[in-house]
């Protein structure tokens, strides 16, 4: 009975309390359509040699998609354990190299030699978010956002599909 108590209460500590965390301060995990995926990829317009940013990796699967684009450079952030660690695995059965995940706050980690960002995160986060872009991204960086635009800015594009979430684009 000890032992039960002792791992719910790790379970509760370790994956529930930061997985709910990650859910109010970024999103819950949602993840897309495998046809939106290509579309992220395609709106981000990525060039060989681009640094990508997810920010709230989630499973993996958009980094990897981002990853399998040509010779760029991506890194993920990750606030749930469960998620990281599926992100991490998906790495690793894809064989991905040129990409990191991490488990880290992507407030916390410089953005500035970003060419893309990518995030699916609530609109008072987006909001947030969109300061720390503005404030660190160069001329010419785009951003793309799922579901949810950054309400002061004017996208560059909008892909829209019936049925699906909106793909917003910016940049820069």
């Amino acid at each position: 009975m000890f032992a039960i108590a002792v791992l719910t209460t790790l379970v509760t500590l370790f994956i529930v309390l930061p997985t709910a965390y990650a859910s109010v301060i970024g999103a819950p995990f949602v993840p897309a359509y495998r046809s939106q995926v290509r579309d992220i990829v395609s709106a981000a317009g990525i060039e060989d040699g681009d640094i990508i940013y997810e920010l709230g990796a989630g499973n993996g699967q958009v980094a990897v998609a981002f990853a399998g684009s040509g010779n760029v450079k991506v890194t993920g952030f990750e606030l749930a354990p469960l998620l990281y660690l599926l992100a991490k695995i998906n790495l690793k059965l894809k064989r991905v190299r040129n990409c990191r995940i991490y488990l880290r706050n992507f407030y916390n980690y410089p953005l500035n030699d970003a060419n893309v960002v990518y995030f699916f995160l609530m609109p008072k986060t987006v909001e947030v978010v969109a300061k720390k872009l503005a404030a660190e991204l160069r001329p010419g960086a785009r951003i793309v956002s799922y579901a949810f635009p950054i309400r002061e800015w004017a996208p560059s594009a909008v892909i829209e599909k019936p049925g699906q979430q909106r793909i917003f684009v910016y940049k820069i």
